[in-house]
């Protein structure tokens, strides 16, 4: 009991956040980049694929962002010691989430740097965003997990009527604000969940549409 007490308070997962654009989107990660800056946290932008992450280092550019891009495994003793590059208090680090390994062990080091780590994407097969909540959990730093996302994503379109739509508007969402709403990721994880059956593969690609061209069977559901 009392190890899960610290796990709780080392670890947070924030209620997904949602936008209408995709330009609202990289407006509140750009907020969201600033805040946790400010406050002395590390910060890793995490993205499934990698034109996703090029499109982001080029807004990174655009506004003046500075970040270091990670190169490697950011396996649990990559992490060790007081020099670690990739916990360096204000300091943001693009990551492809294929560099975020399992974990399944409780660490015996906890890191004193916090840590906020802000996936900008979800993946079709949800064992990837499983493994990128669990090594949150895991590693040992004092993380705070959020996931950014806007209505114009394929998979975050797929849940979306037009009650939802009204619903979000009543709690105060427009072209530009951010509405958290774990209600919607539960039901996008609800889907995924249903859906893991039409991906026999997880063929590395370029996009979500390139991803599900390779891997997916022919499916009207997506």
């Amino acid at each position: 009991m009392l190890r899960k007490i610290k796990r709780w308070l080392r670890f947070r997962r924030h209620d997904d956040a949602y936008t209408k654009t995709k330009e609202a989107l990289r407006e509140s990660v750009l907020t969201a980049i600033r805040t946790q800056k400010e406050q002395g946290r590390a910060i890793w932008l995490v993205t499934h694929f990698p034109d996703t992450f090029i499109e982001y280092q080029t807004f990174l550019a655009e506004s003046k962002i500075e970040y270091q891009i990670a190169d490697q495994t950011l396996q649990r003793d990559v992490l060790q010691g007081d020099g670690c590059e990739y916990l360096t208090a204000g300091q943001v680090y693009m990551v492809l989430s294929a560099l975020v390994p399992e974990i399944e062990d409780s660490p015996d080091q906890i890191f004193d740097q916090g840590l906020s780590v802000l996936v900008v994407e979800r993946h079709p097969l949800i064992e990837h965003d499983q493994r990128i909540h669990q090594y949150c959990k895991r590693i040992g730093a004092q993380v705070g997990l959020g996931y950014f996302q806007s209505f114009e994503d394929a998979i975050v379109a797929s849940e979306l009527s037009e009650m939802t739509l009204v619903l979000m508007e009543q709690m105060g969402m427009n072209d530009h604000s951010l509405i958290n709403s774990m209600t919607l990721t539960r039901r996008i994880d609800r889907k995924l969940k249903r859906m893991q059956k039409l991906y026999p593969t997880d063929h590395a690609a370029d996009n979500l549409a390139q991803w599900y061209e390779l891997n997916a069977v022919a499916t009207k559901e997506h």
